[in-house]
């Protein structure tokens, strides 16, 4: 009886660990898997995940269209440092000049550790 208290619980925690402050969830890896290869807005080459050694990954965001600002969501998957700056830059210029951005703030997760993996970007 008590493991499956302690079982129901956990689910409970993490479900609400991966929240936005109004209670919806927040971006999953495979919706942000989505969101990162089509930020077509922005003009984006596909995800790069190549590397050679694990400083080349980072732990990225997905960029969105959020009225007409250009928003990350929480980082949802590996990808390479270059791709992601590119996705900062892209995102930065595409707010330059706007007095007020629309974007949601999101209680992200923990940043989970990335690797480089035989050439590829993956989670530890």
């Amino acid at each position: 009886m008590r493991t499956l208290l302690f079982l129901a619980v956990m689910m409970i925690a993490s479900l609400a660990a991966c929240t936005r402050g109004d209670g919806k969830p927040d971006s999953t890896p495979e919706a942000s898997s989505m969101a990162l290869g089509g930020g077509n807005f922005l003009d984006l080459p596909p995800v790069d995940r190549s590397c050679n050694r694990d400083q080349d990954c980072v732990f990225g965001a997905a960029a969105r269209r959020e009225g007409d600002s250009c928003c990350l969501g929480c980082p949802s998957t590996p990808v390479a440092v270059s791709w992601h700056r590119l996705l900062l830059d892209k995102c930065e210029s595409w707010n330059a000049g706007k007095d007020r951005l629309t974007c949601t703030k999101y209680q992200c997760r923990e940043r989970l550790p990335v690797a480089c993996i035989d050439g590829q970007c993956v989670n530890k």
